[in-house]
């Protein structure tokens, strides 16, 4: 969950704003210009990457209400600027051009994990919700034994890693479980946020815009994966009688 939440924060993304002047001096863009977009768009990429990267690394190490501000303020510069980038690539399209080139103008449509709305004050909340979600999932604690124990998400990730003891692994799965209770509200927000923003770049909700990442269309993807689920069952022998273990078929 945590590296969950990392990645929706990390929405590392590219400003292109020399590249509006594209078509002032002709009528149609060319593959050169798609190229130039590209290399531009790749390496303000890197530098927003790490700035990204470090106000998550400190807010997800130290948590407080200033780095979650300052986490969900870099999460917002990232997010807006990246529905920018996805409606500026639409110039390239139709434009002829190497099949790499169409690869990556394709993925910065579809390449970030979450797209804020356009308004300002929803992208803004949406952004506080990401940093503020992670923050509480950092800072659980499943507690047990009147208050006496309690464990946090390293304590749980060791235990689930090493124990063999089913009851035990029940107990701290469940435990776990229960510190999410109080970010259903705000996850709900999140969520009906997330999909305004995708709806917006032309997706049917988040879900749509997630499976369009995979180089085919988002309803081709899930009937693959359910091509894929089939096959796998196919190949799993019946439970041995009386043991419910089932095995696979060599």
């Amino acid at each position: 969950m945590i590296t969950f939440m990392r990645t929706l924060i990390l929405r590392v993304t590219l400003s292109a704003a020399p590249l509006l002047l594209i078509g002032c001096g002709q009528s149609k863009p060319t593959a050169d210009d798609a190229k130039k977009f590209l290399d531009s768009a790749e390496l303000k990429l890197n530098d927003l990457g790490v700035e990204a990267g470090r106000a998550t690394w400190v807010q997800e190490n130290f948590i407080t209400d200033d780095t979650e501000a300052l986490s969900a303020a870099s999460g917002q510069r990232a997010g807006d600027e990246t529905v920018r980038l996805s409606k500026q690539t639409k110039q390239f399209d139709g434009v002829p051009v190497p099949a790499d080139i169409a690869r990556k103008l394709n993925l910065m449509k579809v390449g970030f994990t979450l797209a804020p709305p356009s308004d300002p004050k929803e992208s803004a909340e949406v952004s506080k919700l990401a940093a503020s979600l992670g923050a509480t999932y950092g800072k659980g604690k499943y507690c047990k034994d009147g208050g006496k124990t309690c464990l946090d998400i390293n304590d749980i990730t060791k235990i689930m890693a090493n124990s063999t003891n089913p009851a035990e692994l029940l107990d701290v799965w469940k435990g776990w479980n229960t510190i999410s209770l109080p970010m259903r509200k705000d996850f709900t927000r999140f969520v009906e946020l997330s999909n305004k923003g995708a709806t917006e770049l032309g997706f049917r909700d988040t879900g749509a815009m997630w499976r369009s990442k995979y180089d085919m269309p988002a309803d081709d993807f899930s009937k693959e994966l359910d091509r894929l689920w089939e096959e796998a069952k196919a190949q799993e022998a019946p439970a041995a009688p009386g043991t419910g273990i089932r095995t696979r078929v060599p």
